[in-house]
């Protein structure tokens, strides 16, 4: 069964507010869901958003900096 980008927001939210500071949880939360919708269109339509392993990896590379998080997404 195929989780919504909803559900998977407030499953992540924990491991988000535990590595950001609280005014950028949102903004993490959001760069994380196009971070879903590039991996959707690079992998779909199985591939609906990061594997796990992957999502750990870049929350690690950005170590709770939001401009870390974002970095990859530059062109």
């Amino acid at each position: 069964m195929a989780v919504g980008s909803a559900q998977r927001r407030g499953e992540r939210l924990p491991r988000i507010a535990a590595s950001f500071r609280q005014p950028e949880v949102e903004a993490a939360l959001d760069l994380l869901e196009l971070a879903d919708l590039a991996w959707h269109d690079c992998y779909g339509p199985q591939e609906l958003c990061l594997p796990p392993d992957v999502l750990e990896d870049v929350l690690v590379l950005a170590d709770g900096d939001l401009a870390a998080l974002a970095r990859p997404s530059d062109p």
